[in-house]
């Protein structure tokens, strides 16, 4: 039987393997993301949804945990939603990508992600949900999950040299007009047990 150096070229032996790297890393991490939307004090939706794991962030992590040298930790990460009807891919990164980010909310910077103890594998901001108080009437498709660089906390930042971590679509778009306030709870998780 033929080996699959003699089968295949060493191209598409790399593009393989990295493929299986990013689904068996995708596998033992996700984000869980909890979205409410409110009115006036009123709950209007809420919905909880699986991320995508972007090929910038699986490298960012593995990178964290096994390179050598290992990239410079990223100290705040921040969630940023974005305003048009596009699909996350795992090839968009912080600079390249297809989303249109919102900023047509009060609050100056973007939310930061503001973590409490690591316990079970898993970390969350559910102390202290990232909120987004609508200046303006928009429809919301998802979220991502970004920092690094010089301006991650500059609303709309695409050159300041950041790393997504992950993205979202939202299982149902949603309609806000000015007032409302988006809540988002972010649950990052890495298990051997990823249902």
């Amino acid at each position: 039987m033929a080996s699959i150096f003699e089968t295949k070229s060493n191209v598409q032996f790399k593009l393989e393997l990295e493929a299986r790297q990013r689904e068996f890393f995708k596998a033992l991490s996700r984000t869980i993301w909890t979205i409410e939307h409110l009115r006036q004090g009123r709950l209007l939706h809420r919905q909880i949804l699986k991320n995508l794991l972007l090929t910038e962030g699986a490298n960012f992590a593995v990178g964290l945990l096994f390179g050598n040298p290992p990239p410079t930790a990223i100290s705040q990460w921040y969630i940023a939603l974005f305003e048009n009807n596009y699909t996350p891919v795992a090839g968009d990164t912080y600079a390249t990508n297809g989303w249109t980010e919102w900023t047509a909310y009060n609050e100056t910077q973007r939310p930061p992600f503001v973590v409490g103890a690591v316990g079970g594998g898993a970390i969350d901001n559910s102390a202290n949900k990232a909120t987004f108080t609508a200046n303006a009437t928009k429809t919301l498709y998802g979220g991502i999950l970004l920092g690094g660089g010089t301006a991650a906390a500059t609303k709309g930042d695409e050159a300041g040299g950041g790393s997504c971590y992950a993205a979202v679509r939202f299982n149902a778009s949603r309609g806000v007009q000015s007032g409302d306030v988006l809540k988002v709870t972010a649950i990052a998780q890495i298990s051997d047990d990823p249902t």
